[in-house]
């Protein structure tokens, strides 16, 4: 197998003596940076038969993404003969699944590099065959079709986002949020604590739409194909800044109770180290760290509340045993007493 190292569109093949039996040259230039090959499948090509009469040789010309071709020649001493030789590529069927959107973004990548690999060869005068000009053609009509699509999912990615941070709360919400407001007043005076709740009946539902919405940002991220030199300049991006600066406002707050502002300087840190914002992150995890002394002595406060309640509750079940077993006593007392009156007077 020898190495051919110019193109496969046409070669000439010389007969003479010894060593120069045969030679092969290019008429273009390959393309892929792949080199085409010739191979003498019936005996070595410096092979003369006796007397100087010529030897039949098959030869096959291959290149990698084509179709081998073949043909037997036979070359007397000193003759030469031309050769055409033309390679059908192969073609194949490209499938492409768009969910999940990583695999659809490397389908992407690799179609543009087919194309641009192409257009590179032909930058450099490389011969391209016509079948590579219509594979490239083909990868870059899909991928144009596969960008609009990606860019419609990115668009429906953030519009989901929003949707789901800023929907007012549904009559049903509002019902349970009312519910376990009274369900947890009624446990704090069964107990006897007093729990710094805050007043936002939205809370509960907080980190709910928290996750909803950094699950739509994820996915708004992942369908945007377009190149940014800076990523906190993504539409994804800018998108949790703002997130994050409404639950940095929300944790500021100091009618908000102390664990629900604790989960929203959490919520705003998450929102900032996803777009990118460190400096952000930092100040909201300094903030948080800031009230953890005064949030490790309200839940010391509170599990105080506690025992000294459940204190006060075991000591009155205890007297109430008590003055059961006293009223026992009484009545046996009062019996006894009934019996006597009974047996004196004749009873």
């Amino acid at each position: 197998m020898l190495p051919i190292a110019e193109s496969n569109a046409a070669c000439l093949f010389q007969g003479g003596h010894l060593a120069q039996l045969l030679t092969f040259q290019s008429l273009g230039q390959g393309t892929h940076g792949q080199q085409p090959r010739i191979a003498d499948a019936l005996g070595p090509l410096s092979h003369q038969g006796r007397h100087g009469r010529g030897v039949d040789h098959r030869i096959s010309v291959s290149k990698g993404g084509y179709d081998t071709a073949s043909d037997t020649l036979r070359l007397e001493s000193g003759r030469s003969r031309e050769i055409h030789v033309s390679l059908d590529a192969r073609y194949g069927e490209i499938e492409i699944s768009s969910e999940p959107a990583h695999r659809f973004r490397g389908a992407v990548g690799s179609l543009e590099q087919i194309a641009a690999r192409v257009d590179k060869d032909r930058e450099f005068g490389a011969y391209i065959l016509p079948q590579e000009n219509a594979v490239a053609a083909a990868c870059r009509d899909a991928v144009s079709q596969l960008r609009k699509l990606a860019d419609q999912k990115h668009r429906a990615a953030l519009e989901a986002e929003d949707r789901a941070f800023n929907r007012p709360l549904s009559e049903q919400e509002i019902s349970f949020a009312e519910s376990a407001a009274n369900t947890q007043a009624a446990t704090m005076a069964i107990v006897g604590v007093n729990m710094d709740t805050g007043h936002d009946k939205e809370a509960p539902f907080i980190a709910m739409r928290v996750t909803e919405s950094q699950r739509h940002l994820r996915d708004a991220r992942a369908w945007d194909l377009d190149e940014y030199d800076d990523p906190t300049t993504e539409p994804s991006s800018r998108r949790a800044l703002e997130r994050g600066d409404t639950m940095l406002a929300r944790a500021n707050d100091p009618a908000q109770g102390l664990e629900m502002r604790d989960d929203l300087y959490q919520d705003a840190e998450k929102y900032f180290q996803f777009g990118g914002f460190s400096k952000q992150a930092k100040a909201a995890e300094s903030q948080r760290d800031a009230i953890q002394p005064a949030l490790q002595a309200e839940k010391a406060r509170r599990e105080q509340q506690r025992d000294a309640a459940l204190e006060q509750k075991a000591a009155a079940m205890q007297q109430a045993v008590d003055d059961m077993q006293k009223t026992e006593a009484e009545k046996q007392s009062f019996n006894e007493e009934a019996d006597a009156m009974e047996a004196e007077l004749g009873f």
